[in-house]
C-alpha cells in the first residue's frame, strides 16, 4: 500500500507583521543591481596575466639553472683521465 506525503498547512501571518516588499525594488537608490558578467576564456585570462606568467617562468628557470650548476659542479667527470705523477704499488 502506497503512502502519500502531505504538505504541512501554510503558516498564516497577520497583516501587521507581514512585510510586503517588491522583490525587484532597490533599498538604496545609489546602489544598482549587479549584472552578471560573461566568463572569460582561458586565452583572454592568459593574455591579461602574460607578464606575471613570464616572470614566474623566468624565476623557475633561474632557480633550476642555479641548482643544476651547483649539483654538476661538485661532480668531476672526464672521458680521458691521465695522472701525472709517481705511482708506488
Amino acid at each position: 500500500m502506497a503512502t502519500q506525503l502531505q504538505t504541512p498547512p501554510p503558516v498564516l501571518i497577520p497583516e501587521e507583521q507581514e512585510e510586503r516588499r517588491d522583490p525587484h525594488s532597490v533599498d538604496h537608490p545609489s546602489i544598482e543591481p549587479e549584472i552578471p558578467q560573461p566568463k572569460r576564456s582561458l586565452l583572454a585570462t592568459m593574455k591579461s596575466h602574460r607578464k606575471s606568467l613570464f616572470i614566474a617562468a623566468a624565476i623557475v628557470a633561474l632557480v633550476l639553472g642555479v641548482a643544476s650548476w651547483i649539483y654538476f659542479s661538485s661532480c668531476e667527470s672526464t672521458d680521458d683521465a691521465q695522472v701525472d705523477g709517481h705511482l708506488h704499488p
